[in-house]
C-alpha cells in the first residue's frame, strides 16, 4: 500500500512505469519483472525495480536497484525510503544510517505539498528511529563482543599460568 502510493506519486506520468507500479500494487511480480526493461528513465527504472525486489523479499536485490538508482538521482526521496528500508531488513546499520540521513536532508530541499511533506517527514523520521536503534544494537553487540573476548583471553591467560605453574612445581615431575 505504502510503496503504491509512492510509485503513484513519484511517477511523473510515465508510462511504461505506471504499467510496473500497477502490477506491482497488484503484487503481479512475474509481470512487474517482465516490464522493467520498458521503462527508459533510469531513476524510474530504479524504483520500479527495486519495489520489485521489495515485495519479492530480497532485500539484498532491492537495496542495489535502489542505489544504482541513487547514482543518477541522489536526492530521489523513492529510492533514498527503498534503499534504507531494505539496509534495514538486511541489518545493515550504516547504510540504513546513511541513507535514512540522506532522506532527511533531500527532504529538507525537496518541493512538496504540506500533505506530502507530512507524510515523507514520518516515513523520514521512523526510518531515522530505526537506523538508529539498529545502530545502537549493533554498538552494543560489538562491546559485548569484545567483552566476551577479553574473558576468554584471561581465562585463558590464567590457564596457561596455572598449567606453567604446576609444571615447575616439585612433584610434578614425579
Amino acid at each position: 500500500m505504502i510503496a503504491a502510493a509512492l510509485a503513484l506519486f513519484l511517477s511523473q506520468g510515465d508510462p511504461a512505469f505506471e504499467a510496473v507500479a500497477a502490477a506491482l500494487g497488484e503484487r503481479r511480480l512475474g509481470e512487474a519483472y517482465e516490464l522493467l526493461g520498458s521503462i527508459a528513465d533510469p531513476a524510474l527504472a530504479a524504483r520500479a525495480e527495486a519495489d520489485l525486489w521489495y515485495f519479492a523479499r530480497d532485500f539484498g536485490a532491492s537495496l542495489a536497484a535502489a542505489e544504482r538508482g541513487l547514482l543518477v538521482a541522489p536526492d530521489d526521496l523513492f529510492l533514498l525510503h527503498r534503499a534504507a528500508s531494505a539496509a534495514l531488513w538486511l541489518r545493515d546499520a550504516q547504510r540504513a544510517t546513511l541513507h535514512a540521513a540522506h532522506l532527511g536532508s533531500a527532504l529538507a530541499a525537496a518541493e512538496l505539498s504540506p500533505e506530502e511533506r507530512a507524510w515523507w517527514t514520518g516515513a523520514g523520521d521512523d526510518l531515522a528511529a530505526s537506523a538508529d536503534e539498529l545502530s545502537a544494537a549493533a554498538e552494543e553487540r560489538e562491546r559485548l563482543h569484545r567483552r566476551a573476548r577479553a574473558t576468554a583471553l584471561a581465562a585463558l591467560a590464567g590457564s596457561v599460568l596455572a598449567l606453567g605453574a604446576l609444571a615447575r612445581s616439585p612433584g610434578a615431575h614425579g
